[in-house]
């Protein structure tokens, strides 16, 4: 059985661009229903495992952050890592209408901004803790590029 992760890139309730990922080969797909570079994830950038990562580190706060150690607390994180943040935040940016719903989720736009924020970091933590038992422990040490860890979990 392939091991997939899977995404929508959302704008308010309307997918922009879904993308899978073949965790055990590294292949990165995409199905793209705008335009708008702005509303996609890859834009004119290939479609690589590497600017997966990238997005992921638009979509949350910067590790250079002078506030990060109470940023994880926040968000029961121990270290810096993007796919979790955005696991836990669905990659919500201030004054932003886009967003990230994994596979699985039927969650809209207006739930999304509705939910208190200590439930979305408890929900955000079930959400790794599925992925990490079904996806992700064959790739915990995977490491992209710079030594830095593509999925912390």
């Amino acid at each position: 059985m392939d091991k997939i992760l899977e995404f929508d890139f959302m704008y308010y309730d309307t997918v922009c661009e879904h993308v899978e990922i073949d965790l055990e080969t590294m292949n990165v797909q995409s199905i793209v229903y705008t335009d708008e570079i702005m509303l996609q994830v890859f834009g004119k950038r290939p479609k690589t495992i590497e600017n997966v990562h990238h997005f992921f580190r638009n979509r949350c706060f910067e590790e250079t952050n002078y506030g990060l150690k109470d940023l994880l607390g926040l968000l029961g994180l121990k270290q810096y890592s993007p796919y979790d943040i955005v696991r836990i935040t669905h990659g919500k940016v201030a004054n932003d209408q886009c967003w990230i719903r994994f596979a699985g989720e039927k969650l809209t736009y207006q739930e999304l901004y509705s939910i208190p924020f200590e439930e979305e970091v408890r929900l955000g933590h079930e959400r790794i803790k599925k992925m990490d038992g079904e996806v992700m422990e064959f790739r915990r040490n995977q490491l992209l590029g710079k030594g830095q860890p593509l999925f912390l979990l």
